[in-house]
């Protein structure tokens, strides 16, 4: 049997609208999100600053004194006693060393820890119950009153409130600072800006059009909003310069949609397409939430977010530099038990200064949440730093820090905020330079712009920290990313590498403007030519480019026992080095389609490029349930075939044999060309490359071989339509292993234009089905192709071929899990448990999944690992049973089971009639449905030797009689029920009868139209009605 369609391809002509620049134009523009990445993106994490605490921080010890501060001391007061308390403004004028000072529990001190350089042996901390003592670098602006400025728009003045700060007390020298952010009720507001939006977290971009000098740009649609000369001049402009980089700079020039910047401070020119906005201007003063200090008069704007009474708010505008400065030689110093927030440059600042302590410490809305430099022996743990601007921990140079049991959260979310005019790679959790002892060790980083971890620390061990969603802004490096070598990074947990080219933002990679960049999301990720990093025991899992990568020039790298899954690249090796071992890892490659959501054609296990010298590849594991090459290594392979072609590596390794379908067929569309090459003389092969052969000893029947062509393709053209989902089913033999690549792709307009990935497919000498289901990109009418990449005989049977359009639906096929609960109704293809805590951990896999050595029931995880689980029976081959049951009207009926013969369990429709079951290969029995009161045609469906899925197995509802029941009593004359009277029902079609019970109770369904007489009889007995007359 053959069918060939030569189907029209339509084109639409759509008319595209100008976007109005208004707010958050491009918050929801996200394409092709990886599976599961939402649930591990930009996830809420507050800071909380309302816990109780008691006790004091610290007492005294040797010759130590204990001062007390409040805001309600006095300088009048000793500060020797709770009773005597200091004010804020007497403790920043004592300046000795051996000094304790404790500050109030729940009180508010606004402004900074002075420095006290050359004090040592200080300890800073808080007494009394209550919340920690809060350090606050920001003024609080009051006297709020409407404005009559005639620089703002006239239509929304009225809604626009000024406040007089001419007699406020700034941060800084002579108001250096004056207000660089301001927050109402808590929250950030946004600096005034063009084009708007409704958070400083959010995105909205304007793009650059044209390059026009080394520092300067232009843009149409900028000319089309404001063409005044110089409207821009002295304005900010903040950009997203490059694929890992903002810039921030001072507009000092503007005619006519060209934007110039001042140049000695620009190190990225400007490129086609990467976007920008511009705030700190006056005029721009038009939307709720936006505000602009005039440094000038000494004056603050701000349009109140909406339902916001500005009389009635707390409105806090930062101006202070750094809350606590432990600086020059000032050694030996302790900080514990407060909380600093609203400061530009760093909550904690400690410089040239050894032995520091900082613990439990909150930090919030600063520059940086904790800076060192030149600064030694020093400790930074179980503090909560939140919404840094810039960084959450930054080291300089440094001996011997350790960085262990912080929270580190929300790392330079706010684009571009993390400087006022520079160029910067902002929203690290930590990061580090120099050489020096560095433990960074048990912390836990979540929601970060860039980086969670960038290492420039040679020597530096990083172990047992739990970092979820990085690159969630930028893109372009690792969760953790390494500048150092020496480096051990040991049993850390990351998940969710998004690497952003989502926003609107991403321009072109060149000034040739050829092409724009992919998302570079890795877990753990290097610069060039470093060496001896050694890279075990982590697990990184959802990065949207490369789990773990080794580029290119590193010597004696060692990557090892790490668990990588379901990221796009599960392992890679880049462009050479050398002595780089990769051994006793599990990779599970989770999916196989890849819709542009990276630069690679389809998820990965191992990739190595460029030849690298003494590679060593032993004891690793993979897991390729939906893909058939997962070994990329000059050429796409699985195990079996990568140890044939390059049989010196990976000898030991092993691979799983579990296979899932990926997609769930509801109904075949149409069938587009499909052929079983058993009458190729009447009917010729819908392929093209090769001739029909009768010889039934490869595929058990007729098939189409292919001799001596290096390609086999589709005869005819077949106009694929994007976004549709095609199924390719076709059943193989090979005289020797053999590898194709299965191509839908045209060149257009001198353009190479490719309708899909490429996927390899694995043909050896034994019969094979293959089965490869994908999403169309784009509408093209192409024929098909597969091209030969390697192989050791020309010779390939094909058989059972055929390629659809069909409705189906995508499983879910990965899932992460860090309990017990999270397992419960779990029924996603595989899951990771993880085990983030620093205990032994307890989890009961459930019935129907196993791990990948096949163990089920109770297992235990130690502290910072993780174990993949699958469903069970998962390592047969697979097809699945599906259609819908419904009523006379088509419409679907919920709830009906149907139950598979055989062993292979039952399904129960959905709210739409649908159900589906998986049968292994080779499955023989019947399908039938059952639901009381219904009966269905056909009664069940019968299969034999089960070879591909089946969809479209329907039932119907089978109209049924509907009956009624005639029932009553036959009592004597004082009302007691006679027993064994036969009631006889008779009509013209014959007579039925039953017999009352010991009550004298009787009944007998009949046909709704039923229509006939009712009579009593007994020997002995007569009975008044003689009898009862029904009809219909």
């Amino acid at each position: 049997m053959k069918i060939m369609h030569n189907t029209l391809l339509y084109f639409c002509l759509v008319a595209f609208a100008v976007l109005p620049v208004c707010t958050d134009a491009f918050s929801a523009f996200v394409i092709n999100e990886p599976a599961g990445m939402e649930d591990y993106k930009n996830q809420e994490v507050t800071l909380d600053d309302a816990t109780v605490e008691s006790a004091d921080s610290f007492g005294a010890s040797g010759s130590e004194t204990v001062y007390y501060i409040s805001s309600e001391g006095s300088s009048s007061n000793d500060g020797l006693s709770q009773d005597s308390p200091w004010d804020f403004e007497t403790f920043n004028g004592h300046k000795a060393s051996d000094s304790v000072y404790l500050f109030k529990r729940g009180d508010e001190f606004r402004g900074v820890i002075v420095k006290r350089m050359q004090k040592t042996n200080i300890k800073f901390g808080a007494y009394g119950t209550g919340t920690k003592p809060l350090f606050l670098g920001s003024l609080n602006i009051t006297g709020w009153e409407k404005t009559s400025d005639g620089r703002i728009n006239s239509e929304i003045r009225d809604k626009v409130y000024e406040a007089d700060l001419s007699d406020a007390v700034f941060g800084g020298k002579e108001n250096v600072n004056g207000i660089k952010h301001l927050f109402v009720n808590r929250k950030l507001m946004t600096i005034a800006r063009y084009p708007n939006v409704s958070s400083p977290d959010k995105a909205n971009w304007l793009n650059i059009d044209e390059k026009r000098g080394d520092y300067k740009f232009y843009d149409e649609d900028l000319k089309d909003y404001e063409n005044t000369r110089n409207y821009w001049k002295g304005a900010t402009l903040r950009a997203r310069t490059y694929s890992w980089q903002y810039s921030v700079r001072e507009i000092t020039g503007y005619n006519n949609g060209v934007i110039t910047t001042e140049s000695e401070k620009t190190p990225w020119y400007p490129i086609k397409g990467w976007g920008y906005f511009m705030d700190d201007k006056l005029e721009e003063l038009d939307y709720p939430g936006e505000w602009y200090y005039d440094g000038e008069n000494s004056k603050i704007y701000l349009y109140p977010p909406e339902d916001t009474d500005i009389s009635d708010s707390l409105t806090e505008g930062i101006t202070h530099d750094n809350g606590i400065s432990i600086y020059w030689k000032q050694h030996n110093v302790a900080v514990r038990d407060l909380s600093f927030k609203h400061y530009l440059g760093s909550c904690v600042n400690i410089n040239n200064s050894d032995n520091v302590v900082v613990e439990n410490v909150n930090m919030q809305y600063c520059g940086k949440g904790v800076y060192i430099y030149n600064s030694n022996d020093t400790e930074i743990k179980n503090n909560h730093i939140d919404n840094s601007f810039a960084t959450g921990i930054s080291i300089g140079k440094h001996e011997n820090i350790g960085i262990t049991g912080n929270q580190i959260t929300n790392n330079g979310m706010f684009l571009t905020y993390g400087s006022f005019n520079t160029a910067l790679t902002q929203g690290k959790g930590i990061n580090s330079l120099g050489s020096g002892a560095l433990n960074i060790s048990g912390n836990s980083i979540i929601n970060s712009s860039y980086s969670a971890l960038e290492i420039g620390t040679d020597g530096a061990t990083i172990s047992n920290n739990f970092i979820q969603g990085s690159l969630l802004n930028i893109n372009d490096g690792g969760a953790i990313t390494l500048r150092g070598n020496n480096i051990k990074i040991t049993d850390n947990i990351i998940i969710g590498v998004y690497g952003n080219i989502n926003d609107g933002a991403n321009g072109y990679a060149g000034e040739d403007k050829t092409s724009k960049h992919g998302s570079y999301g890795m877990g753990i990720f290097d610069y060039k030519k470093m060496k001896n990093n050694v890279i075990t025991g982590n697990t990184v899992a959802y990065a949207r480019d490369i789990g773990i990568m080794v580029t290119e020039g590193e010597k004696n790298y060692e990557v090892s026992d790490n668990v990588s899954y379901g990221n796009e690249v599960q392992i890679q090796s880049k462009k050479g080095g050398s002595g780089i071992k990769i051994k006793n890892n599990i990779m599970y490659v989770a999916d196989n389609i890849v819709m542009g959501m990276g630069k690679y054609a389809f998820h990965k296990g191992l990739e190595i490029t460029g030849n690298p010298e003494n590679l060593v590849l032993d004891n690793n594991f993979y897991c390729s349930p939906y893909s058939e090459s997962y070994i990329f290594y000059g050429g796409g392979y699985d195990l079996d075939s990568f140890l044939h072609f390059n049989g010196s590596h990976d000898k030991k390794s092993g691979s799983c044999d579990v296979r899932f379908p990926g997609f769930e067929i509801k109904s075949v569309v149409s069938t587009l060309a499909e052929d079983d090459f058993e009458d190729c003389e009447n009917s010729p092969p819908v392929l093209g490359g090769g001739t029909c052969s009768d010889d039934i000893t490869k595929t058990g029947s007729a098939s189409f071989m292919r001799e001596s062509a290096t390609s086999i393709k589709l005869k005819n053209e077949i106009a694929f339509e994007k976004d549709k989902i095609y199924n390719l089913e076709f059943d193989s033999y090979a005289a020797g292993r053999t590898t194709y690549q299965f191509r839908i792709a045209k060149k257009l307009d001198g353009e190479f234009i490719r309708l899909i990935p490429e996927s390899n497919f694995q043909f050896k000498n034994k019969k094979q089905h293959h089965q490869y289901m994908f999403r169309a990109r784009r509408d093209l009418t192409v024929a098909p192709i597969f091209l030969l990449k390697d192989g050791d005989d020309q010779q390939l049977w094909i058989d059972n071929f055929k390629l659809q359009e069909v409705e189906a639906q995508q499983k879910e096929k990965t899932k992460i899990v860090f309990d017990n609960e999270g397992l419960k109704g779990i029924s996603s293809d595989s899951a990771l448990i993880v085990n983030k805590t620093d205990e032994s951990k307890s989890f009961s896999i459930p019935g129907n999944y196993e791990t990948l050595d096949k163990q089920g029931g109770d297992m235990v995880l130690e502290p910072f690992k993780s174990e993949i689980i699958v469903k069970t029976g998962a390592g047969d081959v697979r097809y699945t049973i599906s259609g819908y049951v419904t009523d006379s009207e088509s419409v679907g009926i919920s709830g009906v089971t149907v139950s598979f013969s055989n062993d292979a369990g039952s399904a129960t429709t959905d709210s739409s009639g649908f159900y589906s079951q998986s049968v292994s290969q080779g499955w023989s029995g019947t399908a039938t449905p059952n639901m009381s009161g219904y009966a269905f045609v056909p009664e069940n469906l019968s299969y034999s030797n089960i070879s591909s899925d089946q969809p479209e197995q329907n039932f119907t509802e089978k109209p049924q009689d509907i009956r009624h029941t005639v029932s009553g009593y036959v009592r004597d004359s004082e009302s007691a029920g006679i027993s064994g009277v036969t009631v006889n029902f008779s009509n013209s079609a014959g007579s039925t009868s039953t017999v009352t019970d010991s009550s004298g109770y009787y009944s007998l369904d009949v046909d709704s139209d039923w229509t006939g007489t009712v009579t009593p009889d007994i020997e002995n007995y007569t009975f008044d009605p003689l009898n009862r007359s029904y009809d219909s």
